[in-house]
């Protein structure tokens, strides 16, 4: 499946779709996304149980942000790789540049270090695909405010993911 954006031609998707699809086959994940900057899921290919993927995607985004924001902090040129292990499924994210963050949902039948190198490399294809879609050097004021709206767009799903967390129950706990 895949959710069309405005900055990446169909013939892209459908190439960057088959890249994950190979993914999955080469590192035994069970499912791949293709987030852009803000939160908004361009490919999902692959078999998830989870129900809020487009939350999961805000949230995915929001990690890669404040995990940038920490390295810098610490000095570090860039962290490139977020990894969250639960109890069941996992999550591996890689930047796919600065357009996109590849994400798999893996299980404990995948092995980390098989599925890191495969998603490191594939990465890079992704990303090549990407460069080669851009729309051509020119009006910068046009994507700079084209990433104003991304952000704009980032924090409203930010409240509304955070909004549905909290009931009125939590109202009657306090009190």
């Amino acid at each position: 499946d895949f959710i069309q954006s405005q900055d990446i031609s169909p013939k892209t998707l459908n190439q960057i779709r088959a890249i994950i699809v190979e993914i999955l086959k080469q590192s035994g994940a069970k499912c791949g996304l293709l987030i852009d900057s803000s939160g908004q899921l361009l490919i999902r290919t692959g078999f998830s149980v989870i129900q809020e993927i487009e939350n999961l995607c805000v949230l995915i985004a929001a990690s890669r942000a404040t995990s940038r924001a920490i390295g810098a902090i610490l000095g570090q040129e860039q962290i490139t790789v977020i990894f969250h292990q639960g109890s069941g499924d996992h999550l591996h994210s890689t930047d796919v540049e600065d357009r996109a963050i590849l994400t798999l949902i893996f299980d404990d039948r995948a092995e980390l270090s098989r599925l890191q190198s495969v998603a490191g490399a594939e990465a890079g294809r992704i990303a090549a695909l990407l460069g080669e879609d851009q729309d051509e050097p020119g009006d910068a004021e046009e994507r700079a405010r084209g990433l104003e709206d991304v952000g704009r767009r980032a924090d409203k799903r930010l409240e509304t993911v955070f909004e549905a967390g909290s009931t009125d129950d939590d109202e009657e706990l306090s009190a």
